[in-house]
């Protein structure tokens, strides 16, 4: 996934205060941010057989210098190495001490073992607003 596989509501008007985390007011990190998992292209086949294949599913991680402040999963796609969620989510985030990280995983789930790490990437928090409260 890549940033234009999420979409940012930006409804608060903050570009007087710039794109440097260390000169936007604290409150501006916390609030209600929205997140939607639309798609992947081309992913690793996890699960080999006749066909080979994966069950993708997105995991989004919200961290602040290593702490895990939320989490959210996508569903399950069976059986394609494209799978196409278009799920969408709203995160809680607090974090009066700057601007969290933003993670994209995807993993392969395993109905009988643990799943498969297939892939992440990170997605820049947007500095120019991105809340709603």
């Amino acid at each position: 996934p890549t940033r234009e596989d999420f979409e940012w509501p930006l409804p608060l008007d903050v570009a007087k205060v710039g794109p440097n985390p260390d000169l936007v007011p604290p409150s501006l990190w916390t609030g209600v941010l929205t997140v939607k998992a639309v798609c992947a292209k081309g992913l690793v086949a996890t699960d080999k057989g006749k066909t080979p294949s994966s069950d993708p599913y997105a995991l989004v991680l919200v961290d602040l210098k290593g702490t895990r402040l939320t989490e959210w999963k996508s569903k399950v796609i069976k059986k394609t190495l494209d799978p196409e969620w278009k799920e969408q989510t709203t995160l809680e985030i607090d974090s009066a001490t700057g601007p969290p990280t933003l993670v994209c995983e995807v993993w392969n789930k395993n109905w009988s073992s643990a799943d498969d790490f297939i892939g992440e990437a990170p997605v820049p928090f947007p500095h120019s607003g991105g809340f709603h409260k």
